[in-house]
Formats: C-alpha cells, sequence, structure tokens
C-alpha cells in the first residue's frame, strides 16, 4: 500500500472515530407524550352486582267448590286481566241449593208474619189482662224463633249463592296465565290449584350487597340519588327504583339483601332470570381516578410512569380497588394529586427517559 493511501485510511478512520464520539456524547431526543394531571376529587362511579328478576306478585288460582271442569278461556301463557273468566264448574248443583235456600227463605218469612201477628194480638191481651204472663212469654217466643229462622234462612241463601259464584272461576290481577293443571271434564275438589298468574309488570330485580360495599356504598343508595339499570338480553334496561332493604344482614353469606323495580310494559324481561344490576351515579370524594390507558402491567402489579421535575419519567406501581369511574378507574394509592403521568407513547419509554408533553388531560 503506498505511503498517499495509507494517509487517506487513517484520515478516515480518525472521521469515523470523532463521529460515534460524538453519537455516544449526544442524549436521546425526548419523547413526545400526553400527560393527565392527578387530582383527588369527586368521582362518580359505578357498581355491578349479581342480580335475580323476579315477580312482583304470584297467585295460585285455586277451586273454591267441587264439580266437574265445564269449560276453560283462556290460552295458556297469554296475558289475561282482572276480572277475565278462567275456568267453570258444573253448576247445577248450586243452582238447585240457590233455589232450596229460597224456598226455605220464603217459607221462614210466612211463618215470620204469622208469628208476629200473633206476637201482637197476644200483647194487647196481656195487657188487658186476658191471658196469662206465661201465655204472652209463649207467643213472645215463638216471634223471636220465627224472625231467627228466618236471618238463619236469609244467610243460607246469601251462602248458596256465594257458593254458585264460586262455578266461575276469574283472574284476581293482570297477569301471564301458566299451563292448566287440570282439562276440561276432570272432577275438582275444592281447594284444588288450577293454574296460576303471575304479574310481570313491574318486576322486582333482588341483589346482595356485599358487607364491604355497606359502609362505602349504602348510603349513597338510600341517599336515592344513584340510578339503576340492569343487562338483559343484550339489552340495557332503565329506569329502576329502590324498594326495600333488608334490615337483617345475612350472616351466611356477608351481604345484605336490596330490592329494586323495574318497568316491563313489553314483557321483555323475563320472570327468573339471572341478570346483572348497575348501581350508577356514586358519588364519592377524596377519591383519584387515572385513565385506564395510562395502566401497565408488571409482573402482576399495575404500573404508570410518573413524570418528573426534570421532564424524565419513572415506573411508579399503584393499587386499584376496581372500581371504575366516567373517566377511569378509581385507584387507593400510588399517586398524589398534581402529579402527571404518562397517557401516550408508552411503548416507547423506558426509565429517565425523557419527555415531551404536547397535551396535557386533566
Amino acid at each position: 500500500m503506498g505511503v498517499r493511501k495509507m494517509k487517506k485510511l487513517l484520515a478516515s478512520l480518525v472521521l469515523l472515530t470523532s463521529t460515534f464520539v460524538f453519537a455516544a456524547n449526544k442524549e436521546a431526543p425526548s419523547v413526545k407524550v400526553e400527560a393527565f394531571t392527578v387530582t383527588n376529587d369527586v368521582v362518580t362511579i359505578s357498581k355491578k352486582y349479581p342480580a335475580t328478576i323476579k315477580a312482583e306478585k304470584s297467585v295460585n288460582i285455586i277451586a273454591r267448590v267441587s264439580g266437574a271442569l265445564q269449560n276453560r278461556y283462556f290460552e295458556e301463557g297469554s296475558f289475561v286481566k282482572k276480572g277475565q273468566k278462567l275456568y267453570k264448574i258444573e253448576q247445577r248443583t248450586y243452582q238447585a241449593n240457590i233455589d232450596s235456600s229460597r224456598a226455605a227463605l220464603n217459607s221462614a218469612k210466612s211463618l215470620l208474619v204469622k208469628a208476629t201477628n200473633d206476637w201482637k194480638r197476644y200483647k194487647k191481651l196481656y195487657e188487658q189482662k186476658s191471658i196469662s204472663a206465661s201465655q204472652k212469654d209463649e207467643y213472645y217466643y215463638n216471634y223471636q224463633n220465627a224472625l231467627a229462622n228466618t236471618k238463619n234462612a236469609e244467610a243460607a241463601l246469601t251462602n248458596a249463592k256465594i257458593q254458585y259464584g264460586y262455578t266461575q272461576i276469574k283472574a284476581p290481577m293482570d297477569g301471564i296465565i301458566s299451563t292448566t293443571l287440570l282439562n276440561v271434564g276432570n272432577y275438582v275438589n275444592a281447594n284444588t290449584v288450577l293454574t296460576t298468574i303471575t304479574k310481570v309488570d313491574p318486576v322486582y330485580v333482588e341483589f346482595s350487597l356485599p358487607q364491604t360495599d355497606l359502609g362505602k356504598y349504602l348510603s349513597h343508595i338510600k341517599s336515592k340519588e344513584v340510578k339503576f339499570s340492569m343487562n338483559c338480553q343484550n339489552e340495557c334496561i332503565v329506569g329502576g327504583t329502590l324498594k326495600y332493604i333488608s334490615p337483617i344482614l345475612d350472616s351466611s353469606t356477608d351481604t345484605l339483601l336490596l330490592r329494586t323495580e323495574f318497568p316491563n310494559k313489553d314483557n321483555k324481561v323475563i320472570v327468573g332470570q339471572f341478570t346483572n344490576i348497575n348501581v350508577e351515579n356514586i358519588a364519592i370524594p377524596g377519591v383519584i381516578s387515572i385513565p385506564e390507558i395510562a395502566i401497565m402491567q408488571n409482573g402482576g402489579a399495575s404500573v404508570v410512569y410518573v413524570i418528573d421535575d426534570k421532564s424524565t419519567v419513572q415506573i411508579r406501581p399503584v393499587v386499584l380497588t376496581g372500581e371504575n369511574t366516567q373517566t377511569g378507574v378509581v385507584i387507593s394509592s400510588g399517586l398524589k394529586s398534581g402529579e402527571k403521568i404518562v397517557l401516550s407513547n408508552i411503548a416507547k419509554l423506558r426509565p429517565n427517559s425523557k419527555v415531551q408533553i404536547v397535551e396535557g388531560k386533566k
């Protein structure tokens, strides 16, 4: 190799070495990030609990009298209205009882008329001292006995009419009627259950509040500031109202029973379903809530990047409560009010990375 070529090679090596030294001493460029300023404020959270949908009322339709089942007037599973005819039990026996009781009443009234006239007549004779006191008492007794017999006959006729009325079985309320347990032609004994009517509008949705949540949320629920909704058949149904809070904690589950009421005019909600009830608009003071996108998972722990006063970032573990707000998630420890955390370009960062805040969120 010539002397001239050697000089050129040495010059190139010196230049390349200088470039590497310069690059090594040069700081990495700042990463542009969006930041969120932590605040200690009143936040609105929502809670979700498993729940069961129950009927407000369910009534067994029971035969009050015995007899052959003559007619059924409804379709199984249909909606029936209060007062609507459901069944008819054979009526001839009960009509005969009415006729017999009416005849007995007419006879008793006739005897009462005679006894009344006799009593009036013999009362005057006694006042005229034409008969003895014992004779007067006898006619008075006959009058009182006839009067009592007439009242008994009236009661018997009333009872016969009531029994006859029981042969027409009607719906005691609005609701969905279930399948019939006895078909037309069967003999029905008194006190036999024939079917059931379930009131499905509104419905009750019952859920249990864990003991750990009592102190935090029960007072808010009682204040009626919260809103209730439930998830049913991929639809969110709103408009729930609190109807009942159990006065006793269930010691076997450490939970407190609560009952809400939801409208169900279109019968979308099916009684007996399991669902989730959402308790919304719970206002909790003195809480730190941060956007969920700021949180990373590191070895099973939740961490965030905190921006210090030198515009460098450090990893900070945070403890999540599991509660959600309209803006993010609630944390119980790890951050203080006024600190800034990174929201974007998190994958480009390492501990001690320099950052440049381009847009802050509060």
